[in-house]
């Protein structure tokens, strides 16, 4: 069973993925002009505002979790000030990937838990940096959200052959992505990381994709964003499988390395405060996105 996966076949597949096949119009719109240097937040401003579901969606958002403005933000193009391009291009990317999750997956995964999942890693992440890294938790916030994509790609491309994956994991307490490795030859985050290059985003989320499993993140470069990103959402998505917020179909539990607390300079007592402030912020997004 090992190796099972044809990499250039999984390539091919993902390189037949625009931006989720399924996404809006409005967002597809959304992207092409966000990736136009020539475009203006006006005219971005414009373009989302006539999606009046994504419009919420992004001003929730904005306002439920990112809790550093003075004021209420209240416009599409205040939030597009607010954010930057690149966050926004990468959050539009994640709420049709959100869209996306609600199709055809409920007879392997709930995807209701496993989008409270992704929120919850979201929400955790922008938590953990918040203090250190104030500037930092939206991107980071979209990095959780978006951490999982490449167990949709997998459900997708063998279906049959990962729902062996997630029936090991379960039978015999091991972590996915090591059944993953052992019965495909390859794991989500790695998928993942190649979907995230398909997209363009940033190496920043394109690391915390790829390495939010991996037991060394905080042994990479000590500067770079690449590496906060990488710990960050490894240490959110840690908290939210401990506290079975949602459900992604990994059961296993693993302990925060004392390691990673340190490079991210957390303290214990800062990851209790997380532990018992993140349910209502989660709770909140989630509301407001409207998950039902």
């Amino acid at each position: 069973m090992k190796n099972i996966i044809d990499r250039s076949k999984l390539q091919e597949f993902i390189e037949s993925l625009h931006s989720i096949s399924t996404i809006p119009a409005v967002m597809s719109k959304t992207l092409q002009i966000i990736d136009n240097p020539q475009s203006s937040a006006s005219e971005i401003s414009s373009i989302i505002e006539k999606d009046y579901a994504l419009t919420m969606k992004i001003l929730k958002i904005v306002n439920s979790v990112f809790y550093g403005y003075e004021e209420k933000v209240t416009s599409i193009h205040t939030a597009v000030v607010a954010l930057g391009l690149k966050t926004l291009r990468s959050m539009t990317l994640g709420l049709s990937f959100v869209d996306y999750l609600k199709q055809g997956f409920e007879n392997i995964l709930d995807i209701e838990k496993f989008w409270e999942h992704s929120i919850g890693t979201a929400v955790i992440a922008s938590m953990v940096v918040e203090q250190r890294y104030p500037k930092l938790r939206e991107d980071v916030f979209v990095g959780g959200l978006l951490h999982d994509i490449g167990k949709v790609v997998l459900l997708q491309f063998l279906v049959r052959e990962y729902k062996k994956a997630l029936e090991k994991s379960k039978d015999d307490d091991i972590p996915l992505y090591l059944c993953e490795q052992e019965l495909l030859g390859i794991d989500h985050g790695e998928v993942g990381g190649l979907l995230a290059r398909k997209w363009h985003l940033s190496d920043e989320l394109i690391s915390a994709i790829t390495m939010h499993h991996s037991k060394d993140c905080f042994r990479m470069n000590p500067e770079a964003k690449e590496t906060v990103f990488a710990c960050a959402v490894n240490c959110a998505n840690l908290i939210a499988l401990e506290k079975e917020i949602g459900a992604s179909g990994d059961a296993y539990r693993t302990p925060i390395p004392e390691e990673l607390l340190e490079f991210l300079k957390l303290k214990p007592a800062d990851i209790v405060e997380i532990f018992k402030k993140s349910n209502k912020r989660v709770q909140k997004v989630k509301k407001e996105l409207v998950l039902e």
